[in-house]
């Protein structure tokens, strides 16, 4: 069933908790995957809310590296010029490091 026909309700109740790795085939990839990841949070996301995103992390059990920033300020569609600067500064910086590591 597309999420787009699901109930809004259900859907954040399901993301408000912090899920095992297990609990479904995203988390589950992120358990096997053991790759470099980067994982931006925009701290006022109001649409994935924070339980989501320590799901997330968590999952990644043996990740090659792992480094997170939270975007303070910043909204889900990184609305604001400085919030989207700011991202793309990040993940130019973490592609070029893991690329020297490579």
């Amino acid at each position: 069933m597309p999420k787009t026909a699901l109930d809004r309700r259900v859907i954040q109740a399901y993301r408000s908790a912090v899920r095992p790795p297990g609990d479904n085939r995203a988390l589950a990839a992120c358990r096997a995957f053991r790759g470099d990841v980067l994982v931006v949070e925009s701290a006022e996301d109001e649409v994935i809310p924070r339980p989501t995103i320590q799901s997330f992390l968590q999952a990644f059990e043996q990740p090659r590296s792992l480094v997170h920033h939270v975007l303070a300020g910043a909204d889900h569609e990184l609305s604001r010029p400085v919030s989207q600067e700011v991202y793309e500064a990040l993940l130019l910086s973490w592609i070029d490091s893991v690329s020297r590591r490579t």
